[in-house]
């Protein structure tokens, strides 16, 4: 799933779609000449710890907390306190 508002984005799906979805996505950005911060990318999953994630792109973030939509953080659980 790809879901887009202005210059947030954000891709669900198994990691190493993910990764593809990721890949083509710079490479389009690329072509015309947009060149994605990388610094300000997060990566999660849940069923991973840090260091066992082979699918993520260099130079995101690793979140632990959950995924950050337009602001607002999206948690795994009620236990989740994603502040």
């Amino acid at each position: 799933h790809f879901f887009a508002y202005l210059d947030d984005v954000t891709i669900v799906g198994p990691p190493p779609a993910v990764a593809r979805a990721v890949e083509a996505y710079i490479a389009e950005m690329n072509a015309i000449g947009i060149t994605m911060n990388r610094k300000k990318c997060e990566w999660h999953q849940p069923d991973a710890k840090a260091g066992e994630m082979p699918d993520m792109p260099a130079g995101f973030t690793v979140s632990e907390r959950g995924i950050k939509v337009l602001g607002v953080w999206i948690a795994l659980s009620r236990d989740n306190d994603a502040t």
